[in-house]
């Protein structure tokens, strides 16, 4: 992937260079917005731009105003670099700064100095790395054109699909026919409100499940309870910080997706029990370690994940450990190496500080460095995502990874590659 930096100082450009040393990116610099601008159009498939807010000719405020322009998004179309996301780099992060760079079509903010990594993980996150809500899908209300791309662009980050309507009358329309996980909508919009909306999707739809979050500068204390007692789940006052949308987003979603796996799960074992008892029976009662169950380690930063998938491999009679960051990872497996080792390592690939890459790495290191002498072969490291791509793959297996399993996590698949690479399971 290639990300273009637009930074005027030569060490803020060697800075942000070196946060992406350890990845797949090429770096292309630009020390000049008309360098910039000449890059977007003669180099295609820019997946990133960071740009500082001084610069030589203007200000990161002004390039990301022009580069959402509609003359440039029609000329840089044919490089496939008209809506690539840009992240303002900047030493004052200030509310009115990120409200003004959102309104010129910013996708996020880093202030300096950061900590190492955390560019690296807002990066990874815009470019869809990071997977956990996957599949999910947003219903945006809203009479502003300006307000919904800025609305839009927000969700986006979180890599859910979005679908975009102008009144209540249209989202009440698409609902009848298109299933979404949850709505964001204004209060006041012709035809149809917010208000009126909301009241239909609970009464006429009976979707009394999903998450409706009102948008709206009306701060009158009334008003919002009013709208909670028709069964709004949030209200969000305008204006406000995308950090805040994302978060109440998240939350949400994250809610939905749990109650969805859940109800997944309850069905599965309800209706195939057979392959339960089989499972079962084909990993404990095994002819060279019978009574025996495999150790295994679960590390995913998403909640829902993870109780999913210990719910799943708990079912499977599989002894599982969970972490929720690289870092737990890694004290994880030391710990274990102390004693008895896990039998397979699960491994998230997107997660912020440490990712499962080099999570990876430093195991290997540190297994190396600890059983070198005691003859043990590596814990066994299989790579979770929802999309592997051909350079990501290479990546994993350089790291010292062992496999690939693809989410969501599902029994048959994993009992196979908890019978594959465990002795117990054999």
């Amino acid at each position: 992937m290639k990300i273009l930096v637009l930074e005027h100082s030569p060490m803020a450009r060697r800075i942000i260079g070196e946060e992406f040393l350890s990845s797949s990116y090429e770096i292309i610099n630009a020390d000049t917005i008309d360098m910039a601008l000449n890059t977007l159009i003669s180099v295609p498939n820019i997946s990133l731009i960071t740009t500082g807010v001084a610069l030589e000719g203007g200000d990161g405020f002004g390039f990301i105003r022009d580069l959402r322009s509609p003359e440039m998004i029609n000329q840089l179309k044919s490089m496939n670099n008209h809506d690539v996301p840009v992240i303002l780099v900047t030493s004052n992060d200030t509310d009115k700064d990120r409200l003004n760079g959102y309104q010129v079509g910013a996708s996020d903010f880093i202030q300096k100095p950061w900590s190492r990594g955390h560019l690296l993980a807002h990066a990874e996150s815009l470019l869809g790395q990071d997977d956990e809500l996957a599949g999910m899908s947003v219903l945006v209300a809203d009479d502003s054109p300006t307000a919904r791309t800025f609305i839009s662009n927000c969700i986006s980050r979180l890599g859910v699909t979005i679908h975009e309507v102008d009144d209540g009358d249209l989202a009440l329309e698409f609902l009848k026919t298109n299933k979404v996980d949850l709505v964001v909508t204004d209060l006041n919009m012709p035809r149809m409100g917010g208000d009126s909306l909301c009241l239909k999707i609970r009464g006429e739809l009976g979707l009394t499940d999903l998450p409706v979050i009102f948008l709206s500068g009306n701060q009158d204390k009334g008003t919002i309870i009013s709208l909670f007692k028709m069964g709004a789940t949030d209200y969000l006052i305008k204006p406000f910080l995308q950090e805040e949308l994302m978060a109440r987003l998240r939350v949400h979603l994250d809610r939905a997706k749990l109650m969805q796996a859940l109800r997944d799960e309850v069905e599965t074992e309800t209706t195939d029990l057979s392959f339960w008892t089989d499972a079962k029976d084909e990993i404990i009662d095994q002819d060279s370690g019978k009574g025996k169950q495999p150790r295994i380690l679960l590390v995913d930063d998403g909640p829902v994940n993870l109780i999913v998938g210990t719910k799943i491999l708990q079912s499977l009679r599989c002894l599982v450990q969970t972490a929720c960051t690289g870092e737990e990872a890694i004290t994880c497996v030391e710990a274990s190496l102390a004693g008895k080792p896990f039998d397979i390592i699960l491994m998230d690939l997107m997660m912020p500080g440490i990712s499962g890459i080099e999570a990876t790495r430093r195991i290997r290191r540190m297994e190396k460095a600890l059983t070198q002498d005691a003859g043990n072969d590596p814990v066994p490291i299989i790579a979770l995502s929802s999309a592997f791509a051909k350079d990501k793959n290479e990546e994993c297996l350089k790291a010292g990874m062992t496999a690939f399993h693809a989410k969501p996590m599902k029994s048959e698949k994993i009992l196979a590659e908890i019978q594959r690479w465990t002795e117990v399971a054999v």
